[in-house]
């Protein structure tokens, strides 16, 4: 397998700012999908420095890339049939 990624940044402090003062689930895990569907991407780095944020758009990741990978099993069996 190939791998296609980007860094995606949940959160830190560039020259004395923040790089994302709020953190919405909703818009991160859009983002992710964004990353996934439409840039085609396999893979992401996280970065930030608050973990619950880190750990939050890993969970966001990682479960959009199950559904996808079970929609495309699905598509397999019933193919089989």
């Amino acid at each position: 397998m190939r791998l296609k990624g980007v860094n995606y940044d949940v959160g830190r402090v560039l020259e004395g700012h923040p790089t994302r003062p709020t953190y919405d689930a909703a818009v991160v895990h859009r983002e992710l999908e964004i990353i996934r569907s439409d840039l085609h991407c396999n893979a992401v780095k996280i970065q930030g420095l608050e973990v619950g944020r880190v750990m939050a758009a890993a969970r966001a990741w990682r479960s959009g890339w199950h559904r996808r990978c079970s929609r495309r099993t699905s598509k397999r069996r019933s193919s089989m049939r």
